[in-house]
């Protein structure tokens, strides 16, 4: 297809999901920015440290040593200036940001499942930010087979942040040691309960009001029926003691945590492909479950309050096309009887929430991907989903 073609053809495209989405109020048109192809995660964070929120969005473009990470950086309208982050290498897995050197700067980390294309069987990166929205270059440690969770938190308590891993072929759990410089040690193998298979996408949070971190993980069971949730307490000194099984849902694939009944205590949300559950902590690492909805085609879920009301709100993306990015309204009590549609053109593979216009309100940054040109698009909040 020739170039002047796939731009007309993209540009109709566009036009129509801003028209589609114009009918919705409770976001102003998408503002839609073009990205490289087969995008894979999209994350929010303040890089150069202007007040204004940037996003960091990776792409599984192969080994191709040009595509691996792109800063986007907020202007505070909702758009955004891209910077090529070349020293990402291909085939970025899993990324989040976190200050592991407590300079003040967000730092970057990465996962790469193996075999990479560098030959490495396995590999994290630690890229620790400058604060203008430039990293240095990679510190790379060995880590579990195929990494595809992952989270950072003080495990031990020793006031510097650590790397947790857990690997979609084996069922343990890997933990990194921060020695807080940015500097990683080797990983020490948390075993998991054997009615697990392997281990997928982890959250982290104080769950029995202990002071010491804990962590959910969403794992396939040994029998492969289901993909159900690990929760596992931390004793303080970066181990883990007591561990309980939530009964899984069929196909979840996806994790969320935040206080949906406004109660104080952490709960969980579950997607996969079919249903999303809702399960209620008790503040003691036990869990109870909500609620079970239809969710065909949902993933990349997402907490935060996008009314006016204080209730927390559940946004989830579909990973298929024709698609919407789905507005779960929350009722305070862990249940989300009202749902908002927004069409999103094309499969939606992640999300991120943020302030990108600076009206105290949240909005919705996604990235679809087409064969031929992924794109990103934000929502900014118009006030109105109450």
């Amino acid at each position: 297809m020739k170039p002047f073609t796939l731009l007309v053809l993209f540009s109709f495209f566009l036009s129509s999901v801003s028209q589609s989405w114009a009918a919705t109020k409770c976001f102003s048109d998408p503002i839609v920015f073009p990205s490289e192809h087969n995008l894979r995660q999209v994350i929010a964070g303040d890089l150069n440290e202007d007040g204004k929120p940037d996003l960091v969005i990776s792409y599984d473009g192969g080994c191709n040593p040009e595509v691996g990470a792109t800063a986007y950086l907020g202007k505070g309208n909702g758009k955004f200036a891209p910077q090529m982050l070349s020293m990402v290498k291909a085939g970025p897995y899993r990324m989040l940001l976190a200050d592991l050197n407590s300079d003040g700067h967000l730092d970057l980390v990465v996962t790469f499942p193996g075999p990479g294309c560098d030959g490495n069987l396995h590999e994290l990166d630690v890229l620790l930010g400058n604060g203008d929205g430039s990293f240095q270059p990679p510190l790379a440690y060995m880590t579990s087979f195929f990494p595809t969770g992952l989270a950072v938190g003080d495990f031990n308590n020793d006031g510097r942040m650590d790397v947790l891993t857990a690997d979609e072929i084996q069922q343990d759990q890997f933990l990194s040691l921060g020695n807080g410089d940015g500097t990683l040690q080797p990983p020490m193998t948390i075993p998991t309960v054997q009615q697990l298979h392997s281990g997928g996408e982890i959250q982290v949070a104080d769950f029995n009001h202990d002071g010491k971190l804990d962590f959910a993980l969403a794992a396939i069971a040994s029998d492969f029926s289901t993909i159900r949730v690990l929760i596992q307490l931390g004793n303080g000194d970066g181990t883990f003691g007591h561990s309980k099984l939530l009964p899984g849902l069929a196909t979840v694939s996806s994790l969320a945590i935040g206080d949906l009944n406004l109660d104080g205590n952490v709960d969980l949300v579950q997607v996969g492909s079919q249903k999303l559950g809702t399960w209620l902590g008790a503040g003691d690492g036990t869990f109870s479950r909500k609620a079970v909805y239809d969710a065909p085609n949902e993933r990349s879920p997402a907490i935060g309050n996008l009314g006016t009301d204080g209730i927390p709100d559940l946004v989830l993306a579909d990973d298929v096309t024709p698609a919407n990015v789905e507005v779960l309204k929350g009722k305070g009590d862990g249940t989300f009887p009202m749902q908002i549609a927004v069409p999103s053109g094309n499969s939606t593979s992640s999300i991120a929430l943020a302030d990108f216009n600076g009206d105290g309100l949240l909005d919705i940054a996604g990235i679809h991907g087409l064969i031929f040109q992924g794109y990103g698009t934000v929502l900014l909040n118009t006030g109105q989903c109450r």
